[in-house]
């Protein structure tokens, strides 16, 4: 039976679950670090057995790398995003929606499933998500309003018009 171990990106922090008789990833899919030459890891790279060592190198790799900025991305549908992290596994993505702020407290060990339903889907992860923000007021994202200012970054909609429709 192969061993499981956790893999963790240098850069950004971004963790991989491998087992040993599995290849190596040539690069994150996340910031585009190159963690091996598809034969061996990188010496930079670490690689962890248990979930508590696992958080501390998760720790460590994305308070450098989201340190005094953010991480860009924009969705299919024109959105924008930044996303800075308040705690290693808690993140703040900021959507800019035709000139109005939609703030979404996301959790998530795993980044990289989040950014890349939005980069391909223009889909915000609601199931992370305990409240959304929008004009300093805060709303469950299964609410009707909460739901509007989804709609809204998914589609990049204005907020106002996606809530009138929704509601």
């Amino acid at each position: 039976m192969a061993a499981s171990y956790y893999v963790v990106c240098p850069n950004c922090g971004e963790p991989y679950q491998f087992y040993s008789c599995d290849r190596p990833l040539k690069k994150c899919g996340l910031c585009g670090y190159r963690l091996s030459d598809g034969e061996r890891w990188s010496e930079s790279v670490t690689a962890v057995r248990e979930y508590e060592d696992l958080s501390k190198a998760v720790a460590n790799a994305r308070s450098k790398f989201f340190r005094g900025r953010g991480y860009k991305v924009k969705l299919p549908s024109g959105t924008q995003c930044i996303i800075k992290m308040r705690e290693w596994y808690e993140f703040w993505f900021s959507f800019k929606v035709h000139g109005e702020e939609i703030n979404a407290l996301i959790r998530t060990v795993k980044l990289l499933d989040k950014v890349e339903l939005m980069r391909k889907r223009s889909m915000v992860p609601i199931e992370d998500m305990p409240l959304i923000i929008y004009r300093g007021r805060a709303y469950a994202p299964m609410d009707p309003a909460g739901k509007a200012l989804v709609r809204a970054v998914e589609t990049n909609e204005m907020p106002d018009v996606a809530a009138a429709i929704e509601l």
